[in-house]
């Protein structure tokens, strides 16, 4: 798939979209919800590995939900432009406790590097990593703040894939062990 202006629109309309659908959820439940999605740079949302980190993300999370002795009151998910996407809703733990849960998730978890675990509170306040004293998420390829790089396209596209691609594969591996 080539990157233009068109596919760029398709990505921006899928965010609004699922902005619509958080904000409905919230306003339905009262409770914060997490929602999930793939860091994948570049146009190619929905290629297999990142099916598959996905898929791994929403396991990883209804696991977590259930050792915790809460459960998910709601797990949608959906496939667009911008990619898998999946929204829950949590019974039972406050949307601090949440957060600290996903922060732990992507910060252990061997593809948590990969994920981009949200929680945004019934009034819509996301919860940051900056909120916890918690550091910014570094890029995958050096130790920057991974913001930073993405703003100044300090790495090329097929170079983040590459590590994306690594970084599951290592995980397949050990998956098999």
């Amino acid at each position: 798939m080539t990157e233009g202006p068109e596919i760029f629109d398709s990505i921006l309309r899928a965010r609004e979209e699922r902005a619509r659908r958080q904000l409905f959820i919230l306003r339905r439940f009262e409770r914060p919800i997490i929602s999930v999605t793939v860091v994948s740079p570049g146009s190619d949302k929905c290629s297999p590995i990142i099916m598959k980190i996905f898929s791994e993300a929403r396991k990883s999370i209804c696991s977590t939900v259930k050792s915790s002795g809460s459960r998910v009151l709601l797990e949608e998910a959906s496939v667009s432009s911008s990619g898998p996407e999946a929204i829950f809703v949590v019974s039972a733990l406050s949307q601090i406790d949440i957060k600290k849960m996903t922060m732990l998730l992507e910060e252990t978890h061997p593809l948590g590097r990969l994920w981009d675990l949200d929680v945004i509170a019934p009034d819509q306040f996301f919860l940051s990593r900056e909120n916890f004293d918690f550091p910014a998420r570094r890029c995958l390829l050096c130790s920057d703040i991974a913001m930073n790089c993405a703003r100044s396209r300090k790495h090329s596209i097929e170079d983040l894939r590459r590590e994306m691609k690594r970084i599951f594969f290592l995980f397949e591996k050990e998956k098999k062990n």
